[in-house]
């Protein structure tokens, strides 16, 4: 068994003393990382590699799968298992608490995994070494990176909260944003006034995929399929006009030249 010094609660205040668990990454900027295993040596030698990784926050340490089962569902997450508790049922069970969990085996050196599990990302030999480490780590947030990219792109609504309610806006609604300091102007097809919500433009910009927004202004954000013309200083939609500012000029001159 892991010693009580390394477990659940106490496990994620002594990162926090060491600030690994301080990253300057959030769960949705880099990983999330969990760890099971019932050897102390390994989740050391684990745990002191991790804290040099900057995109990295260790959620927790479990020595078996019952505090696995109390898990948030994280997006960008990583699971280290040891080999030894390694099955098909382990798998099952992990991907039921955390469908999008990325599943790594810590393995001996010299063991040959009996069985290549189809929903592991990857292999990593123990002792690990921090270059092996890295390079894990390093893939899976890529892997992520794009997989966010990618459900981005399939995604046709965003949800705001406005007013005490909870909205529904569907992305193809959406004329321009209009960013006005701590709170955005949602401006949608069909509708004489905006919606209102609580958050920055950088803020909002994020949840948008690049492929049919683009920021223009520092103010402003515009859906590219709504744009009736664009003139020298100025972009126009239904009957609005909105303002391009000269540090956006450049990634708008790009879209009009890969439409020309």
């Amino acid at each position: 068994m892991i010693p009580p010094t390394l477990t659940n609660g106490f496990a994620q205040r002594k990162l926090t003393a060491t600030g690994m668990a301080n990253s300057s990454f959030t769960g949705e900027q880099g990983l999330q990382v969990f760890i099971l295993s019932k050897h102390s040596d390994t989740v050391s030698v684990l745990l002191c590699g991790l804290r040099d990784i900057k995109f990295v926050n260790v959620c927790r340490v479990h020595d078996d799968l019952t505090g696995m089962m109390s898990m948030h569902t994280y997006n960008n997450a990583v699971l280290f298992v040891d080999a030894t508790i390694m099955s098909e049922e382990t798998v099952r069970q992990v991907k039921t608490a955390v469908p999008s969990i990325l599943i790594v085996v810590l393995k001996q050196k010299d063991m040959v995994p009996g069985i290549f599990y189809k929903d592991v990302f990857s292999y990593l030999n123990s002792p690990v070494v921090f270059g092996d480490l890295f390079s894990v780590m390093s893939n899976a947030l890529q892997y992520c990176s794009q997989r966010g990219k990618a459900m981005m792109r399939n995604r046709d609504f965003v949800l705001i909260k406005s007013e005490y309610r909870l909205l529904k806006i569907r992305l193809a609604d959406i004329l321009f944003v209009e960013g006005m300091k701590d709170y955005v102007k949602i401006w949608l097809k069909d509708k004489n006034a905006p919606v209102t919500t609580l958050q920055n433009l950088k803020e909002f910009e994020a949840k948008l995929p690049a492929d049919n927004f683009i920021r223009v202004h520092k103010s402003y954000i515009v859906a590219l399929q709504h744009i009736d013309c664009i003139a020298r200083n100025e972009i126009v939609i239904g009957n609005h006009s909105i303002p391009v500012g000269d540090a956006f000029r450049n990634g708008l001159n790009g879209f009009i030249l890969s439409h020309s």
